[in-house]
This record gives structure tokens, sequence and C-alpha cells, in this order.
């Protein structure tokens, strides 16, 4: 997974509830923004234009490295 792969990334999140509860699985769909030792953070809402950076139109995601479950890249970054 690098910067600017479109990507599906499965992560287990918590839960609020009044009653014991597991962590729950879901997935966020996008553009790889950003990708550091602890996390991921993927662009959900991002520009055509790569070149674009992320700003208040733009719907971002971090994701903790170690909740995530599986990630499949759509479409591999474009050298």
């Amino acid at each position: 997974m690098k910067t600017n792969d479109i990507v599906a990334v499965t992560f287990l999140d918590h839960v609020e509830s009044p009653k014991v509860s597991k962590a729950e699985k879901f997935t966020v769909f996008g553009r790889v923004i950003q990708v550091t030792s602890r996390s991921v953070i993927v662009g959900a809402w991002t520009y055509a234009n790569k070149r674009r950076k992320c700003d208040h139109n733009t719907n971002t995601y971090t994701i903790l490295r170690s909740c995530i479950e599986k990630v499949d890249i759509l479409v591999p970054q474009e050298d």
C-alpha cells in the first residue's frame, strides 16, 4: 500500500454501547493520502487530480495500522 493507491481497507473500530460489545469491522474506500508507522490516512472524497491537497472538501479517515485486518488495492498508484 502506497500513497495514491485506491484501496479498500477493512479495520476494527470501537463500539459504544451500554452492553459489553466486540469491536466491529468496517471498510473505507478511497485514495491513500499518507502511510506512517502507526496509521494510514485514506481520503474517501478526494480530487481526481492527485496534486490537489486535502482541504475542507475532502473527507479523510485515519486508521491505526494495528486495527487493519485487510487491505485490497483496487487501483495501484500510477508512476
